[in-house]
């Protein structure tokens, strides 16, 4: 198990930094900006590849995203627990270990709405708040 973390932590720090030096570029010959000479300076400028001005919109967007993550596992879970009722035939321990799952399933399901809905006022009563 620590192994496996341990590979995890080393291959998120091994993305990160090829992502940054992929994406970096040199400061005098950034696309879009004509200078008409180039400095040779080397300087980097990092791109931003989110397009959120605020905290706010980098939230709904991080949210958005899990949502769409998370609806096709919540469908595929509601449909193994209906498949797990068919098998029971009526006994009855597989039938509370259904019922249960169905549970589970459900508070996960409102938990991953719930959080869009805090969001949501949150973010409503933050800009009538600010104006």
């Amino acid at each position: 198990m620590k192994k496996q973390i341990k590979a995890a932590l080393y291959s998120a720090i091994g993305s990160s930094l090829l992502y940054t030096n992929t994406f970096a570029q040199r400061a005098d010959i950034s696309p879009g900006v004509s200078t008409g000479e180039t400095t040779g300076q080397g300087y980097t400028t990092l791109q931003n590849p989110l397009s959120s001005d605020n905290f706010s919109q980098l939230l709904t967007k991080i949210i958005d995203f899990i949502l769409f993550l998370a609806t096709p596992f919540l469908v595929l879970a509601i449909i193994y627990v209906g498949f797990q009722f068919v098998m029971a035939q009526g006994k009855q321990a597989e039938l509370t270990k259904a019922k249960s799952n169905l549970l589970y399933t459900l508070i996960g399901a409102a938990i991953i709405i719930g959080v869009k809905l805090i969001q949501t006022v949150l973010e409503g009563t933050i800009t009538a708040v600010t104006g």
